[in-house]
């Protein structure tokens, strides 16, 4: 075999490998983060969004394993709860999920010396959401003051 001929090989099943890459990853993340139950004990509901927030990150997880989205998370502020999305490129398997505002319960944190609020999400506070406190800002003003912002512990 000759050098051309394994050039073409790995051009044509590079991009084969990186799509089967891709769904493996995407399909993975959603398991390791707790997003896959999630979905099922907080279920999307049709709500009209007051707000979106776009652009967004968060870090998912339980126990001390999370997951970082960061940048391709929407969150919809609505009436009786937060709708959070991850954009279909980043999780094409995952559906929206759906927090009730009277499920949120939310504590101040530092992650590398950021300051963000976690909440703990799930049956029993099981998981835990990290977001950014200017995304908290953000969610606390559009929700007209059913998201708390805890005080800096």
């Amino acid at each position: 075999m000759q050098d051309a001929d394994v050039t073409l090989y790995v051009a044509i099943a590079f991009p084969f490998f990186f799509f089967a890459m891709w769904i493996v990853t995407t399909a993975l993340l959603p398991r390791i983060s707790g997003w896959a139950r999630l979905e099922d004990e907080l279920p999307d509901r049709p709500d009209p969004a007051h707000a979106k927030l776009r652009f967004e990150a968060f870090y998912l997880g339980r126990g001390k394993l999370g997951v970082s989205y960061r940048g391709c998370v929407t969150f919809e502020v609505c009436q009786t709860g937060l709708r959070v999305r991850v954009w279909k490129l980043f999780a094409p398997f995952s559906r929206p999920i759906f927090i009730p505002w009277n499920a949120v319960e939310t504590e101040f944190a530092k992650v590398f010396f950021v300051q963000a609020t976690r909440m703990k999400i799930g049956q029993g506070g099981e998981f835990w959401m990290t977001i950014p406190l200017r995304s908290a800002h953000n969610i606390a003003r559009a929700s007209g003051g059913r998201f708390i912002i805890p005080d800096r512990g």
